[in-house]
């Protein structure tokens, strides 16, 4: 990521967010609310008034844009002081309301006129980029580009320090005041006194306003080369359809009250070497249709600066969060399949929106935990217990932008955007209630609404529950494209998979809120259904029929009854506590209420001494649980040690109000995410449960020994090295498993272990020269690691053997030729093979080859010899690679 110059830059230090690696990450204390100081180059200082402005961006790889991959920009977060004098712009007379949107194209108008300026806020985060998916067709019919893999963007010096005045107006979007009164009314107007069932209800009940957002869009030329242009620049009429399907899409979203119209188009030549995405919007918002955005007097005006180039330039895209207006940068275009979606996504950032994410919790019992343990970080981050990726969840436009997805927005962040949600709140203890739901496409023809709002009893979190199908929209995500699983490993035994969606019947989502820093949340789909029934440690971000939830410490819990994108979703939701929905508290057969009495508050922490054990070691990690009771009285009660959902331990409470308790040696290995849940004695205290502490159980080690019992033996010899591995006992027992016995490198025998040892004889073929073996042992118990033993070595010296030549016994004539047989034989070995050399003396007077069929015999001519007399005949065999080679006795051949 480069940084975007303008005024001043502000000066880097060892806490900079830029300096951390390129992963979104929870703001540090410094950035949770806007800077009144920044520390400037001292030639600077006093140019730069405060407080200051804080925006990053993300840069991605060019090929994104050639084959429709993935790219998401960077999102800059503008404060709005709602103090602030001026108006809002308000809404045209002739907008719709509760109408479908316009099917023509937004009118150009003029360019906005100026306006103060806006304050300054905290730095968003960027995404990274995902495997390669399927492309589908855009909304003209025409398939979109092939699917690319994009490279993670660059988040390297991506912080500046830009000047501005915060003067604001009133504004009709959801900042957090709003929101939070958005959700109580929800709440309220489901309530149900007495207990009763509680019934969906929408969450404005007031005909909708319509709120004319005025898009600008300045179309520069950066560099002074075509070289760089890219293959289809934008031109009038790509950037009138844009803006028509970027209104139309969020006219739909927002249930007809943002009305996204052309508010004009200019051109501007900036004459640059090279473009760069930050130096290019930081050069036209100052300049753009007359200064009208110059130091964010877009802010409160609900007018928008987009900025699109003829370039390249890096395939970035970034925007302002929040303001009442915005900048949006891109150079990914404005074609349909991809451009218009990124857009999509950005003027979401606009609207005040943050990023769609998918969290996965490191726990193969449990899939819920605190809020407080969710945060953007890499699936490899150990130290997160619930990881979530930043921009995960693809049935959002807030997540990835992918060619050719339009999804919709899920529920929260259509609650967070203060757009209308029909949907059912159920938030009193005890209740037990059927819920049919309809598919979020489209409008709701369920009792249920269009999803559920559940309030914890136990934690008092809010989650959302939603049913999405492949229709409308949605149709088009990549969820519902049929590509194979986007499966990421958070370790060796966790993963989380995505793009798994059943198009036939749709999938429930079980969502949480992150809250960032300001009124900055994101969202989080929990990976909570398994891949394969039964086994939590491959989980996908859905949920099927036959599947549940249950939220962190069992506060309630969702069935999936059945799903069908025609009769909706029929969940069952139980929330823990109280009595069921409709019955008359114990004792009081009336119905009448029962006397209220005080309860105090109570607070649990849970620490451990170790952060890891092994399995079946005997030094294992101790849990202390502390509970703390408002008002100081002594806690009275017991200490419930959880393991995701597994219970593992109950302990009373001590007069110094802690509970211990060792973890069992027996643990399976992986991550454990554990909890203390207080159960007090009595109803004077409450009950509470402790954040996630997370111990990860290592697999138990292995010691292989490997011993010979000889260090030679001979080729094909019926005595033979002996090998004998020894493993050493596993938890206590005789370790089972299987050895191989690798000769060489190469895997000579799998052996069974049987009472902890394994034996394997070297062949008699076994070739001579010195050999090397080791023995690799595979334990029958999972919990236990491999090991091999250390080298040992043997030798097999060649197998040896005896020629032998047979001559005729009878004179010969000198003047005629004889034959010779000649016979070697080798221990162990039928037909040996080789050659053979007659001799008489030193002169070679025949040869032969011995060959398999030989059977190590063969005759051979013998020359006549010219002059009478004995001569000795040998015969000398050469031998083999595992032969040795031997000479004959001398036999006399007689010559007349």
């Amino acid at each position: 990521m480069r940084a975007v110059p303008t005024t001043a830059r502000r000066a880097r230090g060892p806490d900079d967010p830029a300096s951390t690696s390129a992963r979104s990450r929870r703001p540090r204390a410094h950035e949770r609310a806007v800077p009144t100081t920044v520390q400037l180059p001292a030639r600077l200082e006093s140019a730069v008034p405060t407080p200051r402005f804080i925006r990053a961006s993300a840069v991605l790889v060019a090929a994104v844009i050639v084959t429709g991959g993935l790219v998401d920009g960077q999102s800059v977060y503008a404060a709005v002081d709602p103090s602030g004098a001026s108006t809002a712009t308000s809404a045209p007379t002739a907008a719709p309301t509760e109408t479908p949107a316009p099917t023509s194209a937004p009118t150009a108008t003029p360019a906005p006129t100026a306006a103060p300026s806006a304050p300054d806020a905290p730095v968003a985060t960027s995404a990274a980029a995902v495997p390669d998916l399927p492309a589908v067709p855009d909304e003209s019919g025409a398939p979109a580009a092939g699917a690319g893999t994009p490279a993670a963007p660059d988040l390297t010096d991506d912080m500046i320090a830009v000047p501005s005045t915060p003067v604001t107006a009133p504004h009709l979007h959801a900042e957090a005041a709003e929101v939070e009164a958005r959700e109580a009314e929800v709440m309220e107007q489901t309530a149900v006194e007495g207990g009763g069932a509680q019934q969906p209800t929408q969450s404005a009940q007031l005909a909708p306003v319509a709120v004319v957002h005025r898009v600008s869009v300045s179309i520069a030329t950066v560099t002074t080369t075509t070289a760089d242009d890219a293959a289809t620049p934008p031109d009038d009429a790509s950037v009138t359809t844009a803006i028509q399907q970027l209104h139309d899409f969020w006219w739909e979203e927002s249930g007809g009250t943002v009305d996204v119209r052309l508010g004009g188009i200019e051109r501007t030549s900036l004459s640059k070497s090279t473009c760069d995405p930050s130096a290019v919007l930081d050069s036209v918002h100052t300049t753009a249709f007359g200064g009208a955005f110059a130091s964010y007097r877009w802010a409160g005006t609900d007018n928008h600066l987009l900025v699109l180039t003829r370039e390249t330039c890096g395939s970035a895209a970034f925007a302002t969060v929040g303001g009442g207006g915005g900048e949006i940068f891109s150079s990914v275009g404005t074609d349909t399949a991809l451009g218009v979606p990124v857009l999509m996504h950005e003027f979401g950032h606009n609207l005040g929106l943050g990023h769609a994410g998918a969290g996965m919790c490191r726990s193969s019992t449990a899939v819920d935990a605190p809020l407080s343990d969710f945060a953007h970080a890499a699936d490899t981050d150990t130290s997160v217990a619930c990881p979530v990726e930043e921009y995960g969840d693809f049935l959002d436009i807030m997540g990835y932008s992918v060619s050719g997805a339009r999804p919709h927005l899920s529920t929260p962040q259509r609650l967070r955007a203060g757009f209308q949600v029909d949907a059912t709140t159920l938030r009193e203890p005890g209740t037990r209630q059927q819920v049919t739901v309809g598919a979020l496409d489209g409008a709701a023809t369920t009792a249920g609404g269009r999803a559920v709002q559940v309030v914890d009893p136990l934690s008092g979190d809010t989650y959302w529950v939603e049913y999405r199908t492949a229709s409308g929209r949605d149709a088009t995500s990549a969820e519902f494209r049929g590509a194979s699983p986007r499966c990421s490993s958070l370790d060796t035994t966790l993963v989380r998979c995505a793009l798994n969606g059943d198009r036939a019947v749709g999938e429930v989502r079980v969502l949480r809120a992150m809250p960032l820093f300001g009124s900055s949340v994101s969202t989080a789909v929990v990976a909570a259904g398994p891949v394969k029934a039964g086994d939590l440690t491959r989980r996908d971000t859905h949920l099927d029929a036959g599947e549940n939830f249950t939220s962190t410490g069992g506060g309630f819990t969702v069935a999936v009854r059945s799903t069908s994108p025609s009769g909706g979703a029929v969940l069952d939701v139980s929330l823990a506590g109280g009595r069921p929905t409709g019955t008359a508290p114990v004792g009081d057969t009336a119905g009448r209420p029962a006397p209220k009495q005080e309860t105090a508050a109570t607070t649990t922490t849970l620490r451990t001494d170790r952060a890891r054990q092994t399995w079946a070691s005997s030094t294992t990690a101790t849990l202390t649980a502390t509970v703390a009771v408002a008002g100081g009285a002594k806690p009275s009660g017991s200490v419930a040690v959880l393991d995701g959902t597994t219970t593992l331990a109950t302990v009373p409470i001590a007069q110094d109000g802690t509970a211990a308790f060792r973890l069992p040696a027996s643990l399976q290995p992986g991550a454990h995410s554990l909890r203390a849940t207080f159960a007090p004695a009595g109803a004077d205290q409450a009950a509470s449960t402790s954040s996630t502490v997370v111990v990860t159980v290592e697999k138990a080690s292995t010691s292989t020994t490997l011993r010979l019992d000889s260090a030679t033996q001979v080729h094909a010899s019926s005595s033979r090295v002996t090998a004998t591995a020894s493993v050493d006992p596993i938890a206590g027992s005789a370790a089972t498993g299987t050895v191989v016995f690798r000769l060489d490198g190469v895997a000579a025998a799998e052996v069974a272990l049987t009472g902890g040892s394994a034996s394997w004889v070297a062949p008699a073929s076994t070739r001579a020269g010195s050999h090397r073996l080791v023995a690799d042992f595979t334990p029958s118990v999972v919990a236990a690691l491999p090991s091999t033993s250390a080298t040992q070595s043997f030798s097999v010296t060649k197998a040896p053997s005896t020629a032998a030549v047979s001559l005729p016994t009878a004179p010969v004539s000198k003047v005629l030729t004889s034959r010779a047989t000649v016979t070697v034989t080798v221990p162990g070995v039928a037909a040996p093979t080789g050659t053979v050399a007659l001799k008489s003396g030193s002169t070679t007077i025949g040869t032969a080859t011995l060959t398999a069929a030989s059977a190590g015999k063969v005759t051979l001519s013998v020359p006549a010899f010219r002059k009478p007399g004995s001569y000795p005949i040998v015969v000398v065999y050469s031998g083999t690679p595992n032969v040795g080679g031997s000479t004959s006795k001398a036999a006399t051949l007689t010559v007349r």
